[in-house]
């Protein structure tokens, strides 16, 4: 009697603790999922943000780009206008000095 009673204990024991070893391993298997997932989140959040930046970094790029082409166009427009002034008086110089020669033709 006392025999068959340890052993039910014991038995009982057994059980409980292989129960006890499950409910641990599943509890261990749950959170080695959701640090995964949390992992894959915060993996994919960084590639979410470094696309970002790129994406960005290229805006920027291609602004300062069009910045630079339109400073240049000003420049050659500005240049443009600085010749176009500079001939405009040289024709107004050398006419000038032809209507005196004529002038001075005439006089003689």
């Amino acid at each position: 009697q006392e025999h068959r009673e340890r052993e039910r204990a014991g038995a009982q024991r057994e059980k409980v603790s292989r129960v006890t070893e499950r409910e641990r391993a599943g509890a261990q298997r749950e959170r080695v999922s959701r640090n995964t997932e949390r992992e894959s989140r915060n993996t994919e959040t960084e590639r979410a943000g470094a696309q970002r930046e790129r994406v960005g970094t290229q805006r920027e790029s291609e602004l300062e780009h069009r910045e630079r082409e339109r400073e240049g166009a000003q420049r050659e427009s500005e240049q443009e206008h600085r010749e176009n002034e500079q001939e405009h008086r040289e024709r107004e110089r050398t006419g000038t000095q032809k209507a005196s020669v004529q002038e001075h033709r005439v006089r003689e």
